[in-house]
């Protein structure tokens, strides 16, 4: 019951924001060609960049803490990946270890696409998304006695 309520919570917090990630993710692995060519790098600026015509897109999102609050309990606790994945245990080992999230608390995804995958074909692997977290300026962490704690007596 505590985790669907904190889903519950999450939704009703979060869509708006999480409505505006999902259409602005969707924008960057659409086809280049269909995409806006001002959002590439000048040309007078590219001297020594290996890929100069690289499409690279960034968006910068600012919200208030209970907003990351809520996403970070959508990514907690919304079955983004199977509980068997090592690096998905250490990752919501530490997430769990954060009691607050303190001034310049950072969420970043990226995308990454697979150039070699074919574009049209359904089921293939062409992007990835990686999420990278910070808690902050002064993180504070919740010691594992005091876990032990807080999960007997919840």
């Amino acid at each position: 019951m505590f985790e669907e309520s904190k889903i519950s919570i999450a939704q009703r917090v979060c869509t708006p924001l999480l409505a505006k990630l999902r259409n602005d993710l969707h924008r960057c692995v659409q086809d280049p060609e269909e995409s806006d060519e001002t959002t590439r790098l000048d040309p007078r600026a590219s001297e020594g960049i290996a890929t100069p015509m690289r499409h690279v897109r960034t968006r910068l999102y600012f919200t208030s803490e209970s907003h990351i609050h809520t996403l970070m309990n959508l990514i907690r606790y919304g079955g983004l990946c199977s509980p068997d994945d090592q690096k998905w245990q250490r990752a919501m080992k530490f997430l769990s270890s954060v009691t607050e999230f303190n001034y310049m608390t950072q969420v970043v995804l990226m995308v990454y696409e697979d150039s070699r995958s074919e574009a049209g074909k359904e089921g293939t692997d062409r992007f990835h998304i990686e999420l990278l977290f910070s808690p902050g300026l002064y993180p504070c962490f919740q010691t594992e006695k005091e876990r032990i704690y807080e999960t007997r007596f919840k």
